[in-house]
């Protein structure tokens, strides 16, 4: 009843207090070391800046992690930095580590090309909505994407295990294509509608083919990226925050039980 309600509403409450909390505390040791940065590598009238935190960290992580594998060969990074299977879902105490690959599996890249195709991508758009909106309202949706599609992917694909960030790369197109100018809440910008066209509809044309690219994964980071652009002017970020520092492809593998995973992805 209405005690439960009321209840839910305070803990939702809390839980968003201590989220914002944490997101202050973190944004602070990162103004903190962009100053340093800015301090230490400045030459004559030019300094280097962290000018864009979520992508430089996404894109960071995802390189770190690809030359890990490489340098290493470790089957244990390679089952870390991929999608859960469902048979490691139903049988979660004997793989302990399936809740992270929920989430993981947006950093794990096959081959160069890639974490190229990819971190290009990125590269080109992400930094352009880090200006628009808050750096942790990307991060939630980006991981809200990241645990969708590993959803989707055990509900349609039971034994197939996915990895690359191109889902993110989905999302990140229909949030830019939702932008420009329009006044009001209710605006449906025609850049948008062309963006479903271009980049969605080719997706869902090729879903089912067996050509080692997850559609799927393109697909879910489509609608999330969409979903979020309606509900983002809430969270659009103002003038003086934006300037207040002046001072395709998922790669596709079957698993098979016990855990060994067999690379069919093809480039």
């Amino acid at each position: 009843g209405s005690g439960a309600r009321g209840a839910s509403a305070l803990a939702m409450s809390t839980l968003k207090e201590k989220f914002n909390k944490c997101c202050n505390w973190v944004g602070s040791k990162q103004d903190a070391c962009s100053s340093h940065l800015a301090r230490i590598c400045t030459c004559g009238n030019y300094r280097l800046v962290f000018n864009a935190p979520v992508t430089l960290w996404f894109l960071g992580t995802c390189f770190v992690v690809w030359a890990l594998k490489v340098s290493t060969q470790s089957k244990d990074l390679d089952n870390f930095f991929r999608s859960p299977a469902r048979f490691e879902v139903l049988n979660m105490g004997q793989y302990p580590l399936t809740p992270l690959r929920f989430v993981t599996h947006i950093f794990g890249h096959g081959d160069w090309k890639h974490f190229v195709g990819n971190t290009t991508s990125l590269l080109l758009v992400l930094p352009l909505l880090e200006e628009k909106y808050k750096a942790r309202w990307l991060v939630i949706i980006t991981l809200l994407n990241a645990v969708v599609g590993a959803l989707a992917n055990i509900c349609l694909k039971p034994r197939t295990v996915v990895l690359g960030a191109s889902g993110v790369v989905f999302q990140c197109m229909l949030l830019a294509v939702f932008s420009g100018r329009y006044h009001s809440p209710g605006d449906i910008p025609m850049t948008f509608i062309l963006g479903v066209i271009i980049f969605l509809v080719p997706e869902i044309q090729a879903w089912g083919t067996d050509d080692g690219i997850s559609h799927t994964a393109h697909m879910v980071g489509g609608l999330v990226g969409a979903l979020a652009a309606f509900g983002a002017q809430g969270h659009a970020r103002f003038a003086e925050e934006v300037h207040r520092g002046q001072v395709g492809m998922t790669d596709r593998f079957v698993a098979q039980p016990p855990g060994t995973v067999q690379m069919t992805w093809r480039a």
